[in-house]
């Protein structure tokens, strides 16, 4: 077995659930190899085409990831990304900006506007896949390969993973010393 397969590991939200991923991408075959790779990986993705119909579902759904194409028909990515963060139900969505826009300036101004990670086309979809984790991860949108074993939920509000010595509540971590945590 290559030492590069891909990890069978489970990716889920504090809830249990699958992250849902919003990709927003206008060029449809890079759409259904964005959807492939990321449902292969284990999250619930939907997708819009437009920056209109990213809004839209990024209000309706609360996606836990928007992966957000810049140059889109209608309103763009960096509109898209601006709007959402100034709204208070999709300010703390984490959106990773995927585009041909590859240039230092382009990059800066993305992430000045509140994207978490900037990936520039092309790219290798694995990478992709694991800058998404590392974003849901960071976020504490969602646990990657966690053990269900060492989890203790109280009132879906207050979660304790023994395993990693961590307390969130209602999704955001606590920073607790050894000994508050003890």
């Amino acid at each position: 077995m290559s030492q590069l397969a891909m990890s069978s590991k489970s990716i889920t939200t504090a809830s249990g659930a699958k992250p849902r991923v919003l990709v927003v991408e206008d060029e449809q075959d890079l759409q259904d190899l964005l959807r492939y790779n990321l449902s292969r990986e284990g999250m619930d993705v939907i997708c819009a085409d437009s920056g209109e119909k990213a809004l839209e579902l990024a209000r309706q759904k609360l996606p836990d990831l928007i992966l957000l194409d810049l140059m889109l028909p209608g309103v763009d990515g960096l509109n898209v990304c601006r709007t959402l963060k100034n709204e208070g139900a999709t300010a703390n969505i984490p959106v990773v900006m995927l585009t041909a826009k590859g240039e230092e300036a382009d990059i800066v101004v993305g992430l000045e506007l509140g994207a978490d990670d900037y990936i520039p086309k092309p790219f290798s979809p694995r990478v992709l896949v694991a800058r998404v984790k590392s974003v849901l991860r960071r976020t504490g949108a969602a646990e990657v390969d966690s053990n269900p074993e060492g989890m203790i939920t109280l009132a879906d509000e207050l979660v304790i993973d023994t395993e990693r010595h961590r307390v969130t509540v209602r999704g955001e971590a606590l920073n607790l010393t050894v000994t508050e945590f003890g």
